[in-house]
């Protein structure tokens, strides 16, 4: 089971110390926006995978403690708490700000509702990382993007792509993830678009390359 502390920080990608004040330089920025959009495609894609019926194993993920009911499948559970906290994100920040509390519930997985939570946060991201006490609900939700991502990968059937990575020069490392429509190599950090991938990889690539990458994936030369 995991467990997500809303008061530990998350790690900063780029070199600033946020421990103790609010201060975000911008890689952190960057990946608390990029969190906020990223939870809303990865939690499409886990309700679609969802079967409803399967019981709760062992790892399952969750947040907090204590006993509560359960639903037929752990993804439903999962995805509720997630929804759960943008709502009270959402909350407190109207709170903040004096704003009139929003009629919208806390628990449930409507998707306009949960789109019209993120772009509220969206929209008031910047205000909100100037104010500290903001910082522990921000990290709760970073910290849910690296669940559902590990949680939607272990899902899903990667489609392997042919070519060279343009970074670490490998063949037959390339492929494209789905949940997030992207390409990326399994021997280094590389990330791609299709554009990029078409641009990078096919349009520049030897024809020998190719061949051989088709050919270590099974598929026709």
């Amino acid at each position: 089971m995991i467990r997500i502390d809303e008061n530990e920080p998350v790690p900063c990608p780029g070199v600033c110390d946020r421990a103790g004040a609010p201060v975000w330089c911008g890689p952190c920025k960057k990946l608390a926006r990029a969190s906020l959009n990223d939870i809303d495609r990865l939690v499409i894609w886990l309700e679609q995978e969802a079967d409803g019926f399967a019981s709760r194993s062992p790892g399952s993920y969750a947040v907090g403690g204590g006993s509560e009911e359960r639903s037929p499948s752990p993804t439903v559970d999962l995805l509720d708490s997630v929804y759960t906290d943008l709502t009270r994100f959402e909350a407190a920040w109207r709170r903040e700000q004096g704003y009139s509390p929003t009629r919208r519930i806390s628990v449930g997985r409507t998707a306009f509702d949960r789109a019209v939570t993120i772009a509220f946060l969206q929209k008031n991201l910047t205000s909100i990382m100037l104010v500290p006490a903001m910082n522990k609900h921000l990290w709760k939700i970073m910290r849910w993007r690296g669940v559902l991502k590990q949680l939607a990968h272990a899902q899903q059937e990667p489609v392997e792509r042919p070519g060279r990575c343009p970074r670490c020069h490998l063949v037959n490392v390339l492929y494209s993830d789905q949940i997030m429509n992207i390409i990326r190599c399994r021997s280094c950090p590389l990330d791609m678009t299709e554009e990029e991938y078409e641009d990078e990889v096919l349009r520049t690539a030897d024809s020998s390359v190719i061949a051989e990458s088709r050919r270590g994936k099974g598929l026709p030369a």
